[in-house]
């Protein structure tokens, strides 16, 4: 999924797309999306130097529909043109 711009820190990623902006801090369960907080299901964390996020949350926050296929254990996150 291409979504615009990607900014990452050591504690804080940022994702934004047209005017929606999401910002996740690791180990934190609040969200800020435009500038309104949001509780998440699970945090953002760290694996093997790399940022771990919520993909449905920070999908559906940028406008994207976002679809589980159980049966090949398979998501697919569209975005609207």
């Amino acid at each position: 999924m291409k979504c615009g711009r990607k900014i990452f820190f050591p504690t804080k990623n940022i994702a934004a797309k047209d005017k929606n902006k999401v910002e996740i801090k690791i180990g934190d369960l609040i969200a800020v999306v435009n500038d309104k907080k949001v509780k998440l299901d699970q945090e953002a964390f760290m694996v093997n130097n790399r940022t771990m996020v919520p993909v449905r949350f920070v999908s559906e926050a940028l406008g994207a529909d976002v679809q589980w296929d159980a049966k090949n254990l398979t998501i697919h996150i569209t975005t609207k043109k």
